[in-house]
Protein backbone atom coordinates (compact mmCIF):
# COMPACT_ATOMS: atom_id res chain seq x y z
CA UNK A 1 0.00 0.00 0.00
CA UNK A 2 1.10 3.69 -0.93
CA UNK A 3 0.41 6.90 0.25
CA UNK A 4 0.28 9.85 -2.37
CA UNK A 5 1.18 12.95 -1.74
CA UNK A 6 1.61 16.49 -3.58
CA UNK A 7 5.01 18.04 -2.68
CA UNK A 8 5.77 21.65 -3.48
CA UNK A 9 9.37 23.17 -4.12
CA UNK A 10 11.42 26.16 -3.97
CA UNK A 11 15.36 27.31 -3.76
CA UNK A 12 17.34 24.30 -5.55
CA UNK A 13 15.08 21.82 -5.19
CA UNK A 14 12.50 23.86 -7.38
CA UNK A 15 15.43 24.21 -9.75
CA UNK A 16 16.01 20.92 -10.30
CA UNK A 17 12.89 18.90 -9.29
CA UNK A 18 10.47 21.71 -10.67
CA UNK A 19 7.78 23.30 -8.82
CA UNK A 20 5.53 20.72 -7.91
CA UNK A 21 5.44 17.25 -7.66
CA UNK A 22 2.65 14.44 -6.94
CA UNK A 23 4.84 11.59 -5.03
CA UNK A 24 3.99 7.99 -4.13
CA UNK A 25 5.49 6.41 -1.08
CA UNK A 26 5.20 3.49 0.88
CA UNK A 27 2.97 3.24 3.59
CA UNK A 28 4.20 3.94 6.90
CA UNK A 29 6.60 6.30 5.27
CA UNK A 30 7.51 9.27 7.07
CA UNK A 31 8.82 12.99 6.15
CA UNK A 32 12.29 11.98 6.83
CA UNK A 33 11.68 9.29 3.78
CA UNK A 34 10.45 11.92 1.45
CA UNK A 35 13.46 14.24 2.01
CA UNK A 36 15.77 11.20 1.74
CA UNK A 37 14.39 10.12 -1.54
CA UNK A 38 14.25 13.93 -2.58
CA UNK A 39 17.32 14.93 -1.65
CA UNK A 40 19.01 12.00 -3.65
CA UNK A 41 16.62 12.81 -6.92
CA UNK A 42 17.42 16.05 -7.02
CA UNK A 43 21.89 15.26 -7.04
CA UNK A 44 21.72 16.68 -3.06
CA UNK A 45 23.72 15.26 -0.46
CA UNK A 46 21.36 14.38 2.94
CA UNK A 47 18.84 16.07 3.61
CA UNK A 48 20.11 18.72 6.34
CA UNK A 49 18.42 22.24 6.50
CA UNK A 50 15.81 21.08 4.56
CA UNK A 51 11.86 21.57 6.27
CA UNK A 52 8.55 20.58 5.68
CA UNK A 53 5.43 22.30 6.41
CA UNK A 54 1.65 20.86 6.11
CA UNK A 55 -0.62 23.69 5.96
CA UNK A 56 1.71 26.48 6.88
CA UNK A 57 3.00 24.57 9.95
CA UNK A 58 6.34 22.62 10.06
CA UNK A 59 6.30 19.62 10.72
CA UNK A 60 9.13 16.76 12.52
CA UNK A 61 11.14 14.80 10.68
CA UNK A 62 9.37 11.56 12.18
CA UNK A 63 5.79 12.56 11.41
CA UNK A 64 4.04 10.15 9.29
CA UNK A 65 3.15 11.15 5.82
CA UNK A 66 -0.87 11.02 5.25
CA UNK A 67 -2.59 10.12 1.91
CA UNK A 68 -3.44 13.52 -0.21
CA UNK A 69 -1.86 15.69 2.06
CA UNK A 70 0.35 18.65 0.47
CA UNK A 71 3.70 19.07 1.24
CA UNK A 72 6.09 22.05 1.18
CA UNK A 73 9.66 21.69 1.16
CA UNK A 74 11.46 24.95 2.48
CA UNK A 75 15.09 24.91 1.81
CA UNK A 76 17.84 27.33 3.96
CA UNK A 77 17.59 30.89 3.05
CA UNK A 78 21.25 32.82 3.08
CA UNK A 79 22.06 36.14 2.71
CA UNK A 80 24.24 39.03 3.95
Amino acid sequence: MQVAVRVRFNGVLAARLGPRRDIAMPSGSTVADLLERLAAEAGVVGSAGLAVAVAGRLVPPDRPLADGEDLAVLTPVAGG
